[in-house]
C-alpha cells in the first residue's frame, strides 16, 4: 500500500510540473487540478495534513478560474483588414513558428488573399483568418491561427457561428482547410467542418449557407 501511495506522490507531482509547461491558461488550470487533487489524496493518506491542506486549496482555486474562464462575457469582433496592413504582418511575422504548426504558409504569399481579419477578444488581437477564392463562392482557408492563451474554442465558435452574415455578404457559400496534424483536425471538427470527399483524410469543408 506504502508503495502505491509513493506512486500517487510521484505521478501527481509530475502531472503539476506538466500544467507548468502548457501555454494555454486552461490546459494549465485542467492539469493542474488533476495533480494537485492527485497529491491532495496522497498527503491526507500518508497523514502529511500541510500537504493535504495545501493541494486541496489549490484544487479550489483552479476550479474557481476554470469557472472564471468558462462563464466570463467576452467581447468579441473581427476586424476586416481591406489593404496591405503593417500590424497583420508583423502579427503573422511574430507568430509565424506557432502557425507553421498547422499552416504551410509563406506571409508573402497571403497577399492576394481576399478575405482577411484580425479576431478581438476584448480588444486584444486573438487571432488572424485569412482565405482566397478558388472558385465561385469556394474559399480556402489559409490561415485560422488563435495565439495560445486563446485557444479555447471561443474564438472558432464565434467566428463560424456568429459571424456567417459576414461570410454571406462576402458572397462565400463554402469554405476548404487542411488538416496538417490530428490535433488541428479535432479543431476542424469541434467547430463543424466535415470530411470531402477525396483521398485525403485531411481535407476539410463546411458550407456556409445553401442555396434554396
Amino acid at each position: 500500500m506504502s508503495n502505491i501511495l509513493e506512486w500517487i506522490g510521484y505521478i501527481g507531482s509530475i502531472i503539476i510540473f506538466i500544467s507548468l509547461l502548457m501555454n494555454s491558461i486552461i490546459k494549465l488550470r485542467l492539469i493542474n487540478l488533476l495533480g494537485s487533487l492527485m497529491f491532495c489524496f496522497y498527503g491526507f493518506a500518508i497523514g502529511s495534513l500541510p500537504t493535504g491542506i495545501m493541494n486541496l486549496g489549490i484544487s479550489f482555486i483552479n476550479l474557481y478560474y476554470l469557472f472564471i474562464i468558462y462563464n466570463k462575457k467576452e467581447y468579441m469582433r473581427i476586424l476586416p483588414i481591406t489593404k496591405e496592413d503593417d500590424f497583420l504582418n508583423a502579427f503573422l511575422r511574430f507568430h509565424i513558428k506557432d502557425i507553421n504548426n498547422f499552416f504551410n504558409v509563406e506571409i508573402d504569399n497571403l497577399k492576394k488573399a481576399e478575405i482577411k481579419f484580425l479576431i478581438l477578444r476584448d480588444m486584444n488581437p486573438a487571432g488572424v483568418f485569412i482565405c482566397e477564392k478558388v472558385e465561385e463562392q469556394v474559399y480556402n482557408i489559409k490561415v485560422d491561427y488563435v495565439i495560445p492563451r486563446y485557444r479555447d474554442f471561443k474564438s472558432g465558435m464565434y467566428l463560424f457561428q456568429s459571424q456567417v452574415d459576414y461570410f454571406k455578404a462576402s458572397n462565400i457559400k463554402k469554405l476548404i482547410s487542411k488538416a496538417f496534424n490530428k490535433k488541428h483536425a479535432a479543431y476542424l471538427k469541434k467547430i463543424g467542418f466535415k470530411k470531402t470527399n477525396s483521398n485525403s483524410i485531411f481535407d476539410y469543408y463546411k458550407e456556409i449557407w445553401f442555396s434554396l
